[in-house]
């Protein structure tokens, strides 16, 4: 090769790197603001249907009962349908096998079902409505068994002591009536599932502890203690280790994570094996378990406002495992962390800041740009098929959607083809089509040209990784 050559091929390798990390920084992108009822409190997403489900929980004063939903399967980002429902809707939860919504009804000690399916004469519409234990807080949905989870947290003076388990089974002769009520302890806040060990855990908020259901035949196994005032909940599902944020209270401040094993057969069954320290008031946490990583949003206090996540090693090989490797700045108050295990991205709603941070899993760094959001951004949830992120902001009574990047999958001869004929002119393309072929700088409002069809032929013809 000569002189020339090697300079060139130089060049172009520092171009393209800076092609890259263009394209990584500007990946996320708000897309739209739509508006919804008042106090949107939770969403959740089918990523079958690509609808957007938003309950609005309301105000003291005006009480909310409705759920909004979102079309985001066209690039209208509209509310397609404002359904009613039962009084205060505080958690939504989505079979996406069945594609049946369910939502607690807070002050209405109910589950409100709408009908999902795009395809029934029944959309959109709702079912049933089910009652269930004081003041439904959490609800969980079991795919694999159709079993719906609610947890009944009451109130501070008369707390809650049960999960209601309802049969959601299309044909069962129980289908949406609830077949079992667990006792569990006071004030059950948050309820996850491990479907590789088929077993939920309860976050009981007033006894400081945590239920162990068997989700094979819905029954009580143990009550293990945790720290004060367990919050949230995750699971592991490839350690099958269960993290507990023990963020306490203004005045008897946890700031830790209880880790519970949950490997069946291992002589620590449903015991915690080790507290972390983290940050001020862990109040959301999520893992990526392919990663094995675990991320804390550290909420603070009402006199001193977190501004943190920290990043835990989840890793049972690593020398470094349930450990916080790294402490990330962040905007006030993190209410909200949801990782995309498809794309590594791990999404921050910063409440006291009103912008969303985006964490890189791949280096655990925060990238150069922070998202901007309604008022109070309260909960989050994605759609793992299109990188579409749903923000709900409590107070602005909106959600703000944001165009994430797409799980990559390799580039064909067809796309290829699609992309030299946006570039010349000859055929029009859409924004998601957009969005995939624009490898250079990779953004959703940017235009397909000539280097970019380049690109994607040296992909399809193994000359660059694909994608």
């Amino acid at each position: 090769m000569s002189t020339y050559m090697k300079h060139l091929t130089i060049a172009m390798a520092v171009v393209a790197g800076c092609i890259l990390q263009t394209r990584i920084a500007r990946a996320e992108t708000v897309v739209a603001t739509v508006t919804v009822g008042a106090a949107p409190h939770s969403v959740t997403v089918d990523s079958v249907t690509n609808r957007a489900y938003v309950t609005n929980y309301g105000t003291t004063a005006l009480p909310g009962t409705t759920v909004s939903v979102i079309d985001g399967a066209t690039t209208t980002d509209t509310v397609m349908k404002t359904i009613s429902v039962g009084i205060h809707p505080r958690s939504v939860s989505v079979n996406a096998a069945t594609h049946m919504v369910y939502v607690t009804n807070y002050f209405g000690d109910s589950v409100s079902v709408i009908n999902g399916d795009p395809s029934s004469p029944t959309y959109n519409t709702v079912l049933t409505t089910i009652a269930v234990g004081p003041h439904p807080r959490t609800i969980k949905v079991n795919p694999a068994t159709n079993r719906v989870y609610v947890a009944n947290y009451g109130t501070t003076s008369v707390p809650g002591t049960t999960v209601s388990v309802i049969d959601g089974s299309p044909g069962s002769a129980t289908f949406h009536t609830v077949v079992k009520t667990i006792i569990v302890e006071s004030n059950p806040r948050h309820i996850t599932l491990n479907p590789t060990t088929n077993t939920l855990y309860v976050a009981n908020e007033g006894s400081a502890s945590v239920t162990v259901i068997n989700g094979a035949n819905d029954t009580f196994v143990k009550t293990i203690p945790v720290g004060l005032n367990p919050y949230d909940i995750a699971a592991d599902t490839t350690t099958n280790q269960v993290y507990v944020a023990d963020a306490g209270t203004d005045t008897n401040i946890s700031n830790s994570i209880s880790v519970i094993d949950g490997n069946p057969g291992s002589s620590t069954l449903n015991t915690v094996v080790k507290t972390i320290p983290v940050g001020i008031q862990p109040r959301s946490i999520a893992v990526n378990s392919r990663t094995n990583t675990l991320y804390a949003a550290n909420y603070g206090t009402a006199n001193t406002p977190g501004n943190t996540v920290s990043v835990i090693n989840a890793d049972p090989l690593s020398p470094g495992y349930n450990t916080v490797v790294k402490t990330l700045g962040v905007g006030l108050n993190p209410h909200a962390v949801q990782v995309n295990g498809s794309t590594n991205r791990i999404y921050v709603a910063n409440y006291g800041s009103d912008t969303v941070s985006v964490i890189d899993g791949a280096t655990n760094t925060i990238l150069p740009v922070n998202l901007p959001t309604g008022t109070n951004p309260y909960a989050v949830a994605l759609n793992t098929t299109t990188g579409r992120i749903f923000v709900a902001n409590y107070t602005s009574d909106n959600v703000t959607i944001i165009q994430g990047p797409q799980p990559l999958q390799p580039f064909t001869i067809a796309d290829a083809v699609l992309a030299l004929k946006a570039a010349g002119g000859l055929s029009p393309t859409t924004p998601s089509e957009v969005l995939r072929l624009n490898v250079v700088d990779g953004s959703p409002a940017g235009v397909v040209d000539f280097l970019d069809a380049v690109r994607i032929a040296r992909k399809v013809a193994g000359l660059e990784a694909n994608p």
